[in-house]
Parts: C-alpha cells; sequence; structure tokens
C-alpha cells in the first residue's frame, strides 16, 4: 500500500462473509464542486465476498455550510473468480496517481458541476425513483422525495404528452444535482439496512453512474434570451 500512496482506513466484517477495506491517500486532494459547500477526497476500497471481488475509488464530500460528510463509491473493476489474474494485478497496481482514478475522479467533478445547473428530465426522475423503490422503500414515501408521478400529472393536466420518448425531452422540477443527492443520502442514511450492508455501495455506485450518463436535457449559453 506505501508503494501506491495509499493508507488504510478502515477494515470491515459483514457477518463474517464479506470484508471491505478503504484506503486513503498519502497525499489526498480537495477540489471544489460548489463555492463554500461540497469539496471531493480520493481514496480506494476493495470488497472481498463469496461472489465477487469489486475494487473502486471513493469520494468524501465535505458539506461546509453543516460539517457532515458523505461517501460516494465508484466501481471500477470486478471479478468473480481468484483465477482471474489479470484483473486482481489490475487492482493491486493502482496507486494514488494513476491515471484511472484521476480519469474517474475528474469525470464525477465535472458532471457534478453541470448536474447543479441542469434540470433533470422525467426519464431521470423516473430512474431515480425505481432505484428507491427496488432499495426498499414505500412508494409514498419515494413520491415525496422524487416526485416522479407528480411531474407527469402535471404534464397531463396542461395537455402535454408525456410518453417514454416523451418522457426524456420533458423538464422536471428538479436538478440531476437534486436527484443524486437524494439517492446518495438514502444510501448513506437510511434505516432500513445495517450499517455495512453491500446495498449502500450498491446504490451509491448506481447514482454515480446516473449522475455520469449523458444528459437529456442540455443546458446552453445563450445571450439571446
Amino acid at each position: 500500500m506505501d508503494d501506491n500512496r495509499f493508507e488504510p482506513e478502515s477494515v470491515e466484517y459483514n457477518n463474517g462473509s464479506q470484508v471491505s477495506i478503504r484506503m486513503k491517500s498519502l497525499n489526498p486532494e480537495y477540489m471544489e464542486i460548489a463555492p463554500n459547500d461540497e469539496i471531493v477526497d480520493n481514496g480506494i476500497w476493495l470488497r472481498w465476498n463469496p461472489t465477487e471481488i469489486a475494487f473502486g475509488n471513493y469520494y468524501v464530500r465535505l458539506v461546509c455550510t453543516n460539517g457532515s460528510t458523505q461517501t460516494t463509491q465508484s466501481r471500477l473493476l470486478r471479478t468473480n473468480t481468484l483465477e482471474d489474474q489479470a484483473t486482481l494485478k489490475r487492482m493491486l497496481s493502482i496507486g494514488s496517481g494513476h491515471p484511472q482514478l484521476k480519469q474517474n475522479r475528474d469525470k464525477m467533478l465535472e458532471n457534478a458541476k453541470a448536474a447543479l445547473n441542469t434540470k433533470a428530465s422525467l426519464r431521470e426522475l423516473g430512474l431515480g425513483s425505481k432505484l428507491l423503490l427496488r432499495s426498499g422503500m414505500e412508494e409514498q414515501d419515494a413520491a415525496q422525495l422524487i416526485p416522479y408521478q407528480e411531474n407527469i400529472d402535471r404534464y397531463e393536466r396542461a395537455g402535454l404528452p408525456v410518453g417514454a420518448y416523451e418522457q426524456s425531452l420533458t423538464v422536471s422540477n428538479m436538478s440531476v444535482w437534486q436527484l443524486f443527492n437524494i439517492l446518495t443520502a438514502f444510501a448513506t442514511h437510511n434505516q432500513l439496512w445495517p450499517a455495512h450492508d453491500t446495498r449502500r455501495s450498491e446504490l451509491m455506485a448506481q447514482s454515480v453512474e446516473l449522475l455520469n450518463q449523458k444528459r437529456d436535457i442540455r443546458t446552453y449559453q445563450n445571450i439571446y434570451g
């Protein structure tokens, strides 16, 4: 780990069937997403259970306004067998300055900044709602956090079509950043799962995947009003 410029941060065991290790960089980098609000710090994690070995990096968001922290994980590599020596060697060789880590971090940072000023489409709202429902949240509770059906109802009352095709072209009342924050906050703080439940990291990874998708709604510079 010293050779790769990381040091252990935590080691967790889940019912004796899974080991999760988090390692932080010896030279962490801090980057601003929004003025005086979120800062991102880069580290790596390794998870080993009977079905897979997974490896990725994580970001610790430091919310300056209230002092809270939120960890967001992103999966980079995975394998289902110890015989996959090529993938295992790649996991062990990735150091803090590895281009793949930097590229993944910079992509997340760029997409986060864009998400601050980009409205989520109805399709994206629907994807977020499905993630909450699949995670075990009651439908009425999911609707309060992500008002997917409420948005559809508003457009239908206005006489506008909101079929599967139109939803990717239809602006919702929520930004992509708000949607991302709702999903990651639930993954981090919900009381439905044990503290080290793998579903937390899975939902976090799915939230990052949603953030990194090509946006349905694009925000352009425009001097023509």
